[in-house]
Parts: C-alpha cells; structure tokens; sequence
C-alpha cells in the first residue's frame, strides 16, 4: 500500500474514534432519558421508597448527568463497562462469551448469503433475458418479502421436531445450520438482486467492448472485466451485513435460542439492565465502524481506479 492509502487509513481511524465517541454521548443521554427508574426495577414495585434510594445511591444514579457520563467514560477507557444490573457479572465478561457464538452465527449466515445469492445472480445475470432469469428473480423477490421469524420457525418444525434431521438445542455446528440458512435464504435475495443489475450494466460498458475487440477470450471478459467490477458493490454490502451480523441477529437468536449479542441485548431490554444495553450498543456501533473502514481500503485491491489522494 502507499503513502495516500496510510494518510487514508489515519483519517478514517480519527474519524471512527470521534464516530464512536458521539455514539457513547447519544447512547448515554437516551438511557438517561428513559421515563423509567432502574433502581425501582431492581427493587420491585412494591419495595420502600429508602430500599430504592440505597440502590440509587449504590449505582451513582443520584449524581448529575455529566458526573455520571464522566464515569462512564473513565471506566470505559479501561475496558470497563460496568456490572449487569441482573447477572451480576461484568458486562465485558458477558459480551466476551456471548460475541464468539454471535460470531460463528454470523459468519456462517453470511458464507450462506454469499453461496447462495451471489450463484444465483451470476446464474440469472449470464441468462438474461430468458425463463430462467425471470424465474430465479421471481424467486429473489419471495425470498425478500419471507419474514426470518417466520422462516425460522418453519425451519424449526420441520427440520427439527417434525423430521428430527437437526437439534432442537445446543451450541454445536449442527445448531448452527437452520439458523444460518434462515439468515442467508432471505439476505441472498439482496446480493442475488444486486449481482444481477450490476453484471447487466457492466456488460454493456465500453471497456467490456474494447476488450471484447481486442480478442480477449469471452471467459476472460466475464471473470476479469465484468465479475471483479460488479463484486465491488457486494462486498460493500457484504461488509456492512456482517458488522449488522456480528452485532448480534435478536430475532434469529431469540428464536433458535442461540446465545449470543442478540438474546442477551432482548434480555437486558425486557429487564431493563441499562449496563449491558449499553455496553452492546457500543460493541455493536464499533464493529459497525471497523467493517465500514476494512471495506474501504479493501477497494483499493478490487478497483485499481479508485485512488486515496
């Protein structure tokens, strides 16, 4: 890499610092704002006023905001995020044993989302126009509109219960399958969709013609030219799902009760653990970020046009 992709990567890196700093701002103030008192939560409805004062008192929720958010600060620069209200365990701990099975789950979900979606659109792109083509984009366009949840579900039925071919519970790579193709069957319909269009605008682009009369063999054309410039937007997209992925999927993990990011952040939202809801929340945008800077530099290497100046 060169001097301008370095001068590059020092800027997106000061940028996503002052990115997630703002984050923890607007994180703070909208917890701080909820109409709800946590320490009240803790206590239960019916404790005495001076049992919720103490447990107030205990978590600092008496002092000022700016005090409070100061603390918070500070305890973040040491990787500290705080006690879980409910668990009673250091929210860094709990993220650090739920975000590995996130992980797995997402990586998985997107190695199906990819498989599938991006064979299905090259198939479609290279078959237009025709039945085929009209048939596979029909089919994209169903699996956009399946809700997850209910295909999850499905999946559970008959693949789980009704036909036992996969556990019901468990944290092995068996569990992982319907949960993964859940994720990937209705996320492949994006990259299918999308392959498609830009493999159908790039085949008609003059460089696509200029190599075609210089006899470059049409395997060429299609792998050099027309695959590698249309792959560019998937992999922007596929940066950005699996940053969503790995900040944890709730719906799909609270179905399949995979425990990961997503089931804990639905437990600490019904439980209103404002530690742990924070601390997801900032796990979830700095990966966000991460993979927002990774693509980035990653065009370099795919589009020797694209240029950091």
């Amino acid at each position: 890499m060169n001097r301008n992709i370095w001068d590059y990567i020092g800027r997106r890196v000061l940028w996503a610092l002052l990115t997630v700093f703002g984050i923890t701002i607007i994180n703070f103030a909208v917890i701080y704002l909820v109409p709800v008192n946590p320490a009240q939560v803790i206590a239960g409805i019916h404790a005495p006023h001076q049992t919720v004062l103490n447990i107030e008192r205990a978590l600092g929720l008496t002092q000022p905001i700016w005090v409070q958010y100061g603390i918070f600060l500070w305890h973040l620069l040491h990787l500290n995020l705080g006690y879980s209200y409910f668990a009673h365990r250091p929210v860094m701990q709990m993220i650090g044993q739920a975000l590995p099975n996130t992980m797995r789950l997402g990586v998985a979900a997107l190695v199906a989302e990819l498989l599938i979606g991006v064979t299905v659109g090259y198939i479609a792109a290279f078959h237009s126009p025709g039945f085929l083509d009209r048939f596979l984009s029909i089919a994209a366009i169903g699996g956009m509109s399946v809700p997850n949840y209910w295909l999850g579900t499905m999946f559970i039925y008959l693949f789980a219960y009704r036909f036992p071919i996969f556990p019901l519970y468990g944290q092995g790579w068996a569990n992982l399958v319907l949960p993964a193709l859940t994720i990937g069957i209705t996320g492949a319909a994006w990259y299918m969709r999308l392959l498609r269009t830009e493999i159908l605008e790039i085949v008609h682009a003059n460089y696509v013609r200029t190599a075609r009369a210089k006899g470059v063999s049409e395997r060429r054309v299609a792998i050099r030219h027309v695959t590698r410039n249309a792959l560019i937007p998937v992999i922007t997209l596929a940066g950005m799902d699996l940053a969503g992925l790995l900040s944890g999927v709730v719906i799909i993990e609270t179905v399949f009760g995979w425990p990961g990011i997503g089931l804990m952040t639905w437990t600490a939202v019904q439980n209103l653990d404002i530690p742990t809801i924070m601390g997801v929340v900032l796990v979830a945008s700095s990966l966000i970020v991460l993979f927002n800077l990774v693509v980035d530099v990653l065009y370099a290497f795919l589009d020797p046009r694209i240029r950091y100046d």
